[in-house]
């Protein structure tokens, strides 16, 4: 559930960052992939602080990754 709530972050938060604060499309991009990068690391350390399975937010993260990857790639 977490992983669909991070996709939709990312549309709303982009165009707050091009329309709004005028910041070009491969650095709000990027802006946006660190701060999901951040909310994932937290996500991770309050799991295991708790003894909950971080699992699943691992595997998010390695995907994030990868969409970062490839959108520098391509742009």
């Amino acid at each position: 559930m977490i992983g669909i709530a991070l996709v939709f972050l990312d549309p709303t938060l982009g165009r707050i960052g091009g329309l709004l604060l005028g910041l070009p499309d491969k650095v709000n991009q990027n802006a946006l992939c660190v701060l999901i990068y951040f909310i994932l690391i937290a996500l991770i350390f309050l799991d295991r602080k708790n003894g909950k399975n971080y699992q699943p937010f691992l595997l998010i993260f390695s995907f994030w990754i990868i969409h970062q990857i490839t959108f520098n790639l391509i742009f």
